[in-house]
């Protein structure tokens, strides 16, 4: 079982934000920034993965739901090309 299913996307991500943290803030040895810096990767790796399945799920909606299949209208405060590929939550690249 991954990290990602015992926690959530949301410990996940808070870990990784806790990580970055650390390496940030420095005094770590050398052996203890590589930990964190490999622990980080796997959480990005993990988070993207699961930010990647949440967009194809909704994407399956979209398809399957009566609502785009009659054409009705996207609502004014909705942009009809947004792009969700390029949404981005922030997450560190390495």
């Amino acid at each position: 079982m991954s990290r990602e299913n015992e926690v959530g996307f949301e410990g996940a991500y808070d870990r990784l934000e806790g990580l970055i943290e650390r390496l940030d803030a420095g005094g770590l040895t050398l052996n203890q920034a590589i930990a964190c810096y490999e622990e980080a990767s796997a959480l990005v790796a993990e988070c993207t993965r699961t930010l990647d399945e949440a967009e194809l799920r909704m994407r399956r909606v979209e398809e399957t739901s009566p609502a785009y299949d009659v054409g009705v209208p996207a609502r004014e405060d909705e942009d009809e090309d947004a792009d969700l590929t390029n949404f981005d939550l922030g997450l560190p690249t390495f």
